[in-house]
């Protein structure tokens, strides 16, 4: 499982609020692991993530909601794993494959408001998607 939280204040020379974003997203993931040689395992994780946000422009008399965002996304990350111990691993992943849609509307509620909604599905295999770290597993 995963869980993040993102949130920004942007003020002006004179330190008055006039800008927030928000953001939050919730994913869920299992992995399956394939002896390779020893304890090296080649490994398959399966993501589901769902994510949502919003961009807010205050005055200084009211906040007004310019901008909300929601994402989807199901892909499959390949990787490596060396296991140190029953419990103890290390994890290198690099790649992308799935589908993701992400929609944003423009002024919410007014009469000017605009929806914009991508769908991606592909493969990804550039910088931004290799991880390198250490896992505990639970027994």
């Amino acid at each position: 499982m995963d869980f993040g939280q993102q949130k920004m204040d942007y003020s002006d020379d004179n330190n008055t609020l006039i800008y927030k974003d928000g953001w939050s997203h919730f994913g869920l993931f299992g992995r399956y692991f394939v002896p390779c040689a020893g304890s090296l395992y080649s490994s398959f994780e399966l993501q589901a993530n769902f994510g949502s946000g919003k961009d807010r422009f205050d005055d200084g008399s009211s906040v007004t909601t310019i901008a909300e965002y929601s994402d989807f996304e199901l892909a499959v990350v390949p990787g490596l794993t060396f296991f140190f111990s029953p419990t103890v691993a290390f994890e290198l992943n690099y790649g992308w494959l799935g589908y993701r849609t992400s929609s944003a509307t423009m002024d919410p509620g007014e009469s000017t408001e605009e929806k914009v909604t991508t769908n991606y599905t592909g493969l990804n295999l550039n910088s931004k998607t290799l991880r390198i770290g250490f896992c505990w597993f639970f027994m």
